[in-house]
């Protein structure tokens, strides 16, 4: 039994280079596309088109990593960014703690959710008046919505 601590340490390490990976590739994306037409104001539809993407991108990171660490989505759930910049997660949901926890645990998927609540404030215009992002992630769907 404790031959396999060595082994579970060093896949440990492998999942967190990974996520370190892909968040490093999203934002590469975000930051390509935020630099692409500097200095020319992107229209409502390119700006639509970016966020739609970049939702779908992050549906696909944050389900990967909700099922490498064992939380199901059978229950959609809603995150939000909490005052002090974290990802929290709807208060109803049955695996809220670990969803809060494997954000907590990977900065860059925060990040990540920043920069789509930074992308659907300048898709509406608004800079910021209060409203939140709120993304429902759900196995098959993903949704976003200034509240």
């Amino acid at each position: 039994m404790l031959s396999a601590i060595p082994s579970l340490t060093a896949a440990g390490s492998l999942i967190s280079q990974s996520v370190d990976s892909i968040g490093s590739t999203f934002q590469n994306l975000f930051n390509a596309q935020s630099s692409a037409a500097e200095g020319e104001q992107p229209s409502n539809e390119e700006l639509s088109h970016r966020y739609e993407q970049n939702l779908q991108r992050f549906h696909q990171l944050v389900r990967r990593q909700l099922q490498d660490n064992g939380i199901g989505l059978q229950q959609p759930v809603q995150l939000r960014l909490s005052g002090l910049g974290r990802v929290i997660a709807d208060a109803f949901h049955p695996q809220r703690e670990a969803i809060e926890q494997l954000f907590n645990k990977n900065p860059s998927l925060t990040q990540q959710f920043e920069e789509l609540a930074r992308q659907r404030r300048e898709l509406e215009g608004t800079n910021g008046n209060g409203r939140e992002l709120r993304i429902s992630v759900g196995q098959d769907q993903i949704g976003g919505e200034l509240v």
